[in-house]
């Protein structure tokens, strides 16, 4: 989960090194949720951001057999 505004993770040079890896960029999350008027809290944005992060990772390492990937927070 990358916390540090403007930037991304470089997820094919974890694929080049065999490190299964997959990102979130947050700080877009909290930046975005302010164009859409869905009249919800930025921090229940952020809250379901990160369940959705999770599910997804265990739909598609866990559920597969896989071992559960590491987070990283990156600020």
């Amino acid at each position: 989960m990358n916390l540090q505004k403007d930037t991304t993770l470089n997820v094919k040079s974890y694929s080049r090194n065999g490190i299964q890896a997959f990102n979130l960029d947050l700080w877009t999350v909290e930046e975005r949720s302010s164009l859409l008027d869905l009249n919800m809290s930025v921090d229940f944005v952020i809250w379901a951001s990160l369940i959705l992060y999770l599910a997804t990772e265990m739909m598609i390492v866990e559920d597969k057999g896989k071992s559960k990937l590491a987070i990283k927070i990156v600020n």
